[in-house]
């Protein structure tokens, strides 16, 4: 079966991805079929009645669980932090009212450049009544800042 829907293919991916964390052990001569949302309880009366165990002894985030994962930073990168993603904007307005508005996200600061046609405009969850006046220790102020947004408006 090919599946060309996006919601049913995200389904079945929700599906499939579930079903790989758990192993069904049954009686072959039981009519119960395993549900794989539903967690039946690892101590049974029947010894043969179906269970779902789960195959993690670990988290799920643990580094054992996601190859390629280290847990601890190295020496050269200790302390540097995430600091900004930057989306590219048709209209402002728009986008500003979105992360705004609709996601809770203060403007931080905002850059014009008119001579290249474009604007910065940077957001991010801090208290915008906390960020300095002056407009060059705002700016560093924002750079400062933890996982902000950056929204570049070409002209």
């Amino acid at each position: 079966m090919i599946i060309t829907h996006p919601r049913m293919a995200t389904a079945a991916t929700l599906f499939l991805s579930r079903l790989s964390f758990f192993r069904f052990t049954s009686n072959k001569s039981s009519s119960i079929k395993p549900n794989p949302f539903f967690l039946y309880s690892k101590t049974t009366k029947n010894p043969n009645r179906p269970r779902l165990i789960s195959m993690a002894s670990e988290a799920k985030e643990s580094a054992s669980n996601n190859p390629g994962l280290h847990t601890t930073p190295d020496e050269a990168t200790k302390g540097y932090i995430m600091q900004q993603t930057m989306f590219r904007i048709k209209d402002p307005k728009v986008s500003l009212d979105f992360y705004s508005r609709v996601l809770g996200m203060s403007l931080l600061k905002r850059l014009d450049f008119p001579e290249m046609k474009f604007s910065l405009y940077f957001l991010g969850y801090e208290d915008h009544a906390s960020a300095p006046g002056d407009s060059v220790e705002r700016t560093v102020w924002t750079f400062g800042r933890k996982a902000t947004i950056e929204l570049t408006q070409l002209e």
